[in-house]
């Protein structure tokens, strides 16, 4: 029997869609963006994969190119956990700023 305790505010669903993320003190910097795949999402946070380091307490900001490709979506996040998968980084970032539009 499982007796993990679901602590989650927001249930959580798959998700495949592509990010640009920055580090938020480098957000001026062009050549400081990283991409990320979002392996799940809530309305609250999401788990991100990603090939750079982050580190616990970082603030990034994800950009998400909206499908019409008109326009783009940018979150502003926290990294709340961080390990390391393989040659690549799995971490789970909550929502600092949230609206409707970051329900993935």
């Amino acid at each position: 029997m499982d007796d993990r305790v679901e602590r989650r505010k927001h249930p959580r669903r798959a998700c495949d869609r592509e990010f640009e993320g920055r580090l938020a003190e480098e957000a001026m910097e062009p050549s400081a963006g990283f991409r990320c795949h979002a392996v799940n999402a809530s309305s609250g946070g999401m788990m991100l994969e990603t090939r750079k380091k982050l580190e616990v307490g970082q603030r990034i900001e994800l950009s998400l190119r909206v499908r019409d490709n008109t326009r783009s979506i940018v979150a502003e996040a926290e990294v709340v956990w961080s390990r390391a998968y393989g040659d690549l980084w799995h971490c789970g970032v909550k929502f600092l700023s949230r609206r409707e539009e970051y329900v993935f």
